[in-house]
Order: structure tokens, then sequence, then C-alpha cells
């Protein structure tokens, strides 16, 4: 299964080669964190999850971004990511909690992007996400649609590569395996970005982190799950970037994790 999931990453990938129309701003640094500013990149991610039932997971992901310009102010941005996991999480078909290896659930993205100036920027879409896992605990057997959107404001006056997005998706699956739970959550990232000397960042909120839970039933009883979620990262290059992410919750009324880790190093072209 991984040995299929790493062709399949590297066939989509080399098929958007020829229609690939990277975009970046010659007048702002982008660091690949703007989901307004989309760049023709591949990343390696390997994230560790610490659980409330004492058990982890470690998840490498190999993901790859191709933007596809159709005009001067629009642009259309696509995403794949194919996550395998080694983990010991409680689960239906690992009740001892032993450590198992695997394939994780399939994600790709599609994103309709809109220019409106200098500093202004909007993208709307969906994450469609596929219940590819070989073990339970290591996906949510469900088939999922995630409508995102992103509104963008440049901050040029604290420095320049700065930038203010604010992030929301919802997340709701539509079919799956009916004995796992269902899936109804708003998601958001108000993502703060500021750029330091030397190209080293910071970032609040890279990821839509901030749940609130609309499928209140079984275990998952809670309303709120607010963490602290931030990075830091440094662009080695124009062409490399290399950052750190933590979270660990503030509000933890249902389960997501208990802490969170993720390194990353990402190649734009």
């Amino acid at each position: 299964m991984i040995r299929i999931g790493n062709l399949l990453f590297v066939l989509m990938f080399c098929l958007w080669g020829s229609g690939i129309q990277g975009y970046a701003s010659e007048k702002q640094i982008n660091n690949g964190q703007d989901l307004t500013r989309p760049l023709t990149r591949v990343d390696q991610r390997y994230m560790i999850q610490a659980l409330s039932d004492a058990g982890h997971t470690n998840t490498f992901t190999a993901r790859a971004d191709a933007p596809f310009r159709l005009s001067k102010t629009w642009m259309l941005g696509t995403r794949i990511d194919v996550p395998a996991v080694l983990g010991n999480a409680k689960a239906s078909d690992n009740l001892d909690k032993n450590y198992q290896y695997g394939l994780g659930d399939l994600l790709t993205q599609v994103l309709l992007i809109k220019e409106f100036n200098d500093r202004w920027a909007a993208g709307g879409g969906a994450q469609f996400i596929f219940p590819t896992a070989s073990k339970n605990q290591m996906g949510q057997g469900k088939y999922q649609i995630v409508p995102s959107f992103g509104l963008r404001r440049s901050l040029p006056k604290i420095s320049n590569g700065s930038f203010f997005v604010a992030g929301l998706r919802y997340d709701v699956d539509y079919a799956g395996n009916d004995k796992r739970g269902h899936i109804n959550q708003m998601e958001l990232s108000p993502t703060l970005n500021i750029m330091f000397p030397h190209d080293w960042f910071f970032t609040s909120y890279p990821s839509t982190d901030i749940r609130i839970n609309f499928n209140r039933s079984g275990t998952n009883t809670g309303t709120l799950f607010l963490p602290f979620n931030a990075m830091i990262g440094k662009m080695i290059t124009k062409k490399c970037v290399a950052t750190v992410e933590f979270g660990f919750p503030m509000i933890h009324d249902f389960e997501v994790y208990d802490f969170k880790m993720e390194a990353r190093v990402g190649f734009f072209f």
C-alpha cells in the first residue's frame, strides 16, 4: 500500500509538470505559507501527535502543490498529500495499542484564488479526503469534503513578506464506514506570518487546528478544541524552506491531540 501511495504521488506530480505555472511576486518574499500565493513545490513532513489515551502517531507525509495561472488576477491552486503512519493509538482493530505502520488517508485540494490588488487576495475551494488508511487508527474511515476559504491582507509595513490570513474550513463526511463516527466540524486558522531578518519567520496558527464540533455524539461530546499553535521557520534559500510547528490545547473539550510537533522541508520550483 505504501509503494502504491508513493507511486501515485510521483505520477500525479509528473502529470502536472507540463501545465504548471508557478506564481510568486518578485516584490514580496514568499515563504510558501500564504494559501493565496501558492508555489510549485514538494514537501516532506514528519508529525508526531500525543493522544489522550496515551497512544501517539507518527505521520510521514509527501506533499506536492501546483498552481495554474488562469489570468492576471485569477489562479488555480492544487495539492495532494500522501501520508504514511506509524503509531499505537487505540482503535477497534488495535485494542492492545500495538505499533502499526501503513498508509493514511489521501488528501487532495483545489482552490480558486483571486488577487484584488497588491494587499488583498482571497481563495476558495475544497479538500477531498479519501479513506485509504491501512488500519483504523491511521484514518477516519470516511469520505470527507472540506469546503475551504481564506482572505489575505499583506502587511508590508511590518516587513517584506508579512501577512495575515483568516482561514476557515468545514469538515464533513458524506460516505464511508458506518461503524465510524460522523465528522461535522468547523476549523479556523487566524494565520499571522511575520518575516524577520535573515529570512527567519514566525507564523501563528499555520494549521486550521481551532475546531468547533457540531457532532456531539459517541465519545466526542465536547464543542471546542482551542490550541496554541505556532510555527518557526527559515528560508534556507529562495527555493528551500524549513519549518517546525508545534501545538498544545488550551481548551480541550474533545479529542484532537494532547501535543503535536511537525517538521517540514519544502522545495520550490
